[in-house]
């Protein structure tokens, strides 16, 4: 089981980003830019990819790779909230941050739950392959191009490597904020 583990120690629509664009802010292979300032300057840290994002957790946050765990689903929540699923003895929210952005799940294609934190903070995502050290030079996010007004407030850092837009989020508050903000659907969103 210990094999499974993993631990790290070192608006509104996906579609509407357009990578060339970024890129001019954000030179590719994540070097500065004029008036962009490095934030965490170059590093090995751990990332995973979501439709066309690479999202990288902050160092010294607990993450695995949920492997043969049932998701069950709840009726009448938020399209994006997958369900829930049991840890270890611990109940853990499941999202699609996919779908939260505003994309679409990846078709045909083997999805992973990824759990980021421990315990009572734990909540797992759906990421579309399994996660690997990046090794990456961080920017100041301020120049990036509005991605969602949930997770515009909890990115810390950005850059651009190949084709590829690199969020550094700071995942426990994000998860805070869409607790606060329910999960069930009373805004007529369509539910799952």
């Amino acid at each position: 089981m210990e094999a499974e583990h993993l631990k790290v120690a070192d608006r509104n629509n996906v579609g509407l980003l357009n990578l060339t664009q970024i890129s001019a802010e954000f030179q590719t292979n994540g070097t500065e830019t004029d008036g962009v300032n490095s934030v965490a300057g170059e590093g090995n840290i751990m990332g995973f990819r979501v439709g066309g994002l690479g999202f990288l957790v902050d160092p010294g946050i607990y993450c695995e790779v949920i492997e043969r765990s049932q998701v069950n689903p709840l009726p009448n929540m938020k399209r994006w909230f997958s369900g829930l699923l049991n840890l270890r003895g611990n109940i853990v929210p499941v999202i699609d941050l996919a779908i939260l952005l505003g994309g679409a799940p990846a078709e045909n294609k083997k999805r992973h739950l990824f759990a980021i934190d421990q315990g009572e903070r734990t909540m797992a995502l759906w990421i579309d392959s399994l996660p690997e050290i990046q090794q990456v030079r961080l920017q100041s996010p301020d120049r990036l191009a509005p991605l969602s007004p949930l997770l515009d407030p909890y990115i810390s850092a950005a850059c651009v490597d190949k084709d590829r837009i690199w969020l550094k989020v700071r995942f426990p508050e994000f998860f805070k904020a869409l607790g606060n903000q329910g999960w069930q659907n009373v805004d007529g969103e369509p539910a799952q």
